[in-house]
């Protein structure tokens, strides 16, 4: 009890070994926390007015593109109506094929006057084309089509069933123009002829995407605001966002439903039908306005800490060196010299009262440590010698009362080799008091006990000791083989009609030794063998409630005590037809044993 006092104080002391650590940090905290309130004060005021700027931003700039890009389909629109209203158009869409009298227009005329149309809009467009259903194909000179029939695809289809002009999302390449790895913006509107009102062919604008979408590519400059544009069905077509892959139709709907659920979201819609829309993202925000905070805070701490620092430092160590020199005596206790003299501070304080607390305690220790190992000592003999007295008395009644009836039956040869057998057998058994011995040694005491064994049951067991002399010089615990042997006899044997056999082999290892004793008795049941050798194994477990149990246990932890938890007993069993113990021990030769064990 005493010394689980000792060692919960040790334990406490190792909790505050850095006493004046913790003294320090403390002194330095009284500095700190001033400056933390102050900066988390300022984290929120900066965040508040950078989230304020950021929406408003996100808004001038949404309603300035939707401006910007309305003008532009606008300008589109008039251009796609002015083509409409050209004469010659009117006249070589109307009537293209070859045979046509009005041949003599020339294409160059057609396409120079697309020309004209482009130059005179904007820029930003990237070609203009006319298709005929009777397969004419015009286009601005700087553009050249591709000589196929269109009709065929989807694309135009649309187009010339549409009553209204059709926006084509971005689109890598024109759908007419021999143009490789552009992306594009297409608008689509069917050409009327006007004598008949009917569509006669369409009218197809290209416009470059990055064009297209300039003002917003441009205001990516500010990292939280994110502009996407979405089609009449609500696709995401554009996105100033890195992260948004817009050819995934998986991140393309996450991403929507990301963007619908953001709590700064801000939409304008176009006269096409397309949305703008601007979205703030709180994360990086907070992350910027983070990154201004940390600066703060390293600015504060490299002005007000130094000075803290040192006065701190000086202080926390006058008042924890005593309580340091403490811990480093408790130290030295723990690893087991007593004898330390300690130095006493010369204070009036609640340590010099601690310091003669311990002294007392070291000596007291002391004495407590020297009673409770003379105390095991006698425990561990007391237990041995009360496991011989329980083996010897109940061994010499049964084996004196075979004796008596050889006598009585006149089978004196018998009751000779059953003394001869027990005399050796005995003298062996108390040899100098030994707990070590060889394994020859304790082959011939087993040899004995069985043959004393053989002539008491007579017909009824034999034996057979399969032993390599090899191994005659390694050492074990002696009696470790007897327990397990009458375990077998009395346990296994006694109880089996037929004829009982006993077999003891000794295998050589290459690092080890195993001992086997196997007996064909009635064997061991799946649940008792699964307790037993969870008995053997566990050197904390009580339950000796198995056949032979207690001496069993007593066996295996002989052997761990001197030689280890790698070492000790297994047992292997099947009901009703067999038992084998293999019993596992180091080679330790007998002449290195005194250098490895205490014997």
């Amino acid at each position: 009890m005493k010394i689980k006092k000792i060692n919960t104080l040790f334990d406490k002391v190792k909790k505050t070994r850095k006493f004046s650590n913790q003294l320090f940090v403390n002194f330095l905290l009284l500095a700190i926390i001033p400056v933390l309130v102050t900066s988390f004060v300022s984290y929120v005021i900066c965040y508040k007015a950078i989230l304020n700027n950021s929406v408003s931003l996100s808004h001038e700039i949404t309603n300035y593109a939707s401006q910007e890009i309305n003008r532009l389909q606008i300008v589109t629109n008039n251009i796609a109506a002015s083509i409409q209203n050209n004469p010659e158009l009117q006249v070589v869409m109307r009537y293209s094929d070859k045979n046509s009298p009005y041949n003599l227009i020339s294409n160059f005329q057609i396409n120079t006057s697309l020309s004209l149309i482009q130059k005179s809009s904007m820029p930003e467009i990237a070609g203009i084309y006319c298709i005929s259903n009777n397969g004419g194909q015009y286009q601005t000179n700087t553009t050249s089509v591709q000589k196929k029939d269109y009709s065929i695809f989807s694309w135009y289809k649309n187009i010339i069933s549409s009553k209204d002009p059709i926006w084509f999302p971005p689109h890598m390449n024109s759908f007419v123009s021999l143009s490789a790895d552009r992306e594009f913006i297409s608008y689509g509107v069917p050409f009327i002829d006007y004598i008949t009102n009917l569509p006669i062919g369409i009218i197809i604008i290209d416009i470059e995407t990055s064009t297209f979408f300039d003002i917003l590519n441009n205001s990516t400059w500010v990292e939280s605001n994110h502009y996407y544009v979405l089609d009449d069905m609500d696709n995401i077509i554009f996105s100033s966002n890195p992260d948004i892959n817009l050819d995934s139709s998986l991140n393309n709907s996450e991403s929507l439903e990301n963007i619908k659920n953001s709590k700064y979201y801000y939409s304008q819609t176009l006269s096409n039908s397309w949305k703008i829309i601007g979205v703030i993202s709180e994360n990086k925000i907070a992350k910027s306005t983070l990154l201004y905070l940390y600066i703060f805070i390293i600015i504060m701490l490299i002005i007000a800490i130094p000075s803290t620092f040192i006065i701190s430092l000086r202080r926390a160590k006058q008042i924890s060196q005593p309580i340091d020199m403490l811990t480093r005596y408790m130290l030295e206790v723990e690893n087991g010299n007593y004898d330390i003299k300690m130095n006493i501070p010369n204070t009036n304080d609640e340590i010099v009262t601690l310091y003669h607390s311990f002294e007392k305690m070291v000596s007291k220790s002391n004495e407590y440590m020297a009673e409770i190992k003379y105390e095991q000592k006698e425990l561990q003999k007391a237990n041995f010698k009360a496991l011989q007295a329980q083996i010897n008395p109940h061994f010499l009644y049964n084996t004196m009362d075979t004796i008596a009836w050889n006598i009585r039956l006149d089978e004196k040869d018998k009751a000779i080799a059953a003394i001869m057998a027990l005399t050796k057998f005995f003298r062996s058994s108390l040899r100098k008091g030994e707990d070590i011995i060889t394994l020859q040694q304790e082959m011939e005491q087993i040899s004995l006990y069985l043959q004393i064994q053989e002539l008491r049951y007579g017909d009824m067991l034999d034996y057979d000791i399969e032993h390599n002399p090899a191994l005659n010089n390694y050492i074990l615990p002696k009696l470790i083989l007897q327990p397990i042997v009458e375990n077998a006899i009395y346990h296994g044997i006694k109880n089996k009609e037929d004829k009982g056999h006993i077999l003891i082999t000794t295998i050589d290892k290459e690092d080890y030794i195993i001992i086997s004793i196997t007996d064909n008795g009635i064997g061991i049941t799946p649940d008792q063998l699964t307790l037993l050798n969870e008995m053997v194994h566990d050197s904390f477990s009580s339950n000796t409630d198995s056949a032979g149990g207690y001496g069993v246990k007593n066996v295996s932890e002989r052997i761990k005590i001197y030689f280890g938890e790698d070492y000790g007993l297994y047992y292997m069993s099947e009901y009703s037809k067999y038992t084998t113990v293999h019993i596992k021990l180091p080679k330790i030769d007998k002449e290195l044993a005194n250098n490895t064990l205490k014997i």
